[in-house]
């Protein structure tokens, strides 16, 4: 099958338009169907071994902000989790209309309550974000696998997301050197190859550090991770690094890819573990739109996907057992995130699957495939929820 995954390029943030005036206010997030009430926290971890390249300055380490979404005991009286925390400090950077949307919106879990004591330990899942957007924007989703028992580590890759806070300096926003990857040539795809890279990097710090916070047990995670059920997943660029990440790192256990690509980067290793690998409806992409982004000739635009193609046609034949491509029809590629739930649908965008739909699709398909992959549910479920999702096309990773 070929792949249906949107360009790794598609940049939420920077080449989205959202029409805020014409979409409803939503007001609520989706509720999780989980048994688990659902706390937030925060981490800011500096990875001393690894310098910051987008800064210029050789004694900056890599810092990253980390949110986490994590099953809590109940009736906990907290305060409620914003939607966007930190949305004070970054008003000025992301803009007034952003930041008013989104202080009207509630989520579902509340600040550091205790975690619940009903299971010990949880297994953990590690998300990246795609380029340019943020953990909050995955919020729906997060908050569900905390319903269901996983811990959820969101991490805020500097200076690739939307907002970044560091010491020291204000606010920053996608540094301008990602865009010089927007192109089909070879410099271009070293420069992606260095981005998954790095990213990839991250995840694998964030899991040490959680690790060992979960090891001593006096700490607020203290022996309640699971780390030897360590699942990575991401949307976008976050997807393709989190299938990096688990080519590399032994630990994790599976892999949920949210329209992301494989590049050469992925073909030249095996895939170790489960895909779920999750894909826009191509046939509704805008070709001629995408090659422009990409400053390709439709020639030169043809041949880049048909690479795509065959280097997920390479992973995913490779890749163990238990591997899935999920193609969900008339859906694009925010549609696995909440952005067009929060800020609606994109300009001149029809005939595409409503926003709440999709995302109770990916939440579905997530929870089910981690379901059986830890034990919980049995080999064939993602195929059995064809009836209750017509839309979606399920099929074996391996040949």
């Amino acid at each position: 099958m070929k792949s249906y995954s949107a360009i790794i390029f598609c940049v939420l943030a920077l080449f989205v338009r959202f029409d805020a005036s014409s979409a409803s206010q939503l007001e609520q997030l989706p509720r999780p169907t989980g048994p688990f009430a659902i706390g937030t926290t925060t981490r800011q971890w500096i990875d001393t071994t690894r310098t910051e390249p987008f800064t210029g300055d050789p004694y900056d380490n890599r810092t990253l902000d980390v949110y986490i979404w994590y099953p809590a005991a109940l009736h906990s009286g907290r305060e409620p989790t914003p939607y966007v925390p930190y949305i004070d400090e970054a008003e000025r950077l992301v803009g007034v209309d952003y930041a008013n949307r989104v202080r009207a919106v509630r989520t579902n879990a509340t600040i550091e309550p205790a975690v619940s004591p009903q299971q010990d330990p949880f297994p953990l899942v590690v998300f990246s974000h795609g380029l340019g957007s943020s953990p909050a924007h995955y919020t729906t989703l997060a908050e569900e696998l905390a319903s269901q028992g996983f811990i959820v580590a969101s991490i805020n890759h500097s200076f690739g997301s939307a907002v970044t806070r560091q010491r020291r300096r204000d606010p920053q926003g996608l540094h301008a050197r990602w865009r010089s990857g927007f192109a089909v040539t070879q410099a271009a795809e070293k420069f992606w190859a260095d981005g998954i890279t790095q990213w990839a990097g991250d995840i694998i710090f964030v899991i040490n550090q959680l690790g060992d916070e979960s090891g001593v047990a006096t700490n607020f995670f203290g022996n309640r991770i699971d780390m030897s059920a360590v699942v990575v997943a991401g949307h976008s660029h976050g997807g393709a690094l989190a299938m990096f990440a688990a080519q590399l790192d032994e630990r994790i256990v599976a892999v949920v890819n949210l329209d992301g690509t494989a590049r050469s980067i992925h073909a030249a290793r095996p895939m170790p573990v489960p895909v779920l690998w999750m894909q826009q409806d191509r046939s509704m992409m805008d070709s001629a739109q995408a090659a422009a982004t990409l400053r390709a000739t439709p020639r030169g635009f043809t041949e880049f996907m048909t690479y795509l193609d065959a280097n997920q046609d390479t992973v995913m034949s490779g890749a163990p057992a238990g591997s899935h491509l999920v193609v969900v029809q008339r859906a694009h590629h925010n549609h696995f995130s909440d952005l067009s739930l929060v800020f609606g649908e994109p300009e001149g965008l029809t005939g595409f699957i409503a926003p709440e739909r999709a995302l109770d699709i990916v939440r579905t398909y997530v929870v089910s495939f981690l379901a059986v992959q830890l034990g919980r549910a049995n080999p064939g479920t993602l195929e059995r929820l064809g009836r209750r999702f017509p839309e979606v096309a399920v099929s074996a990773g391996r040949k």
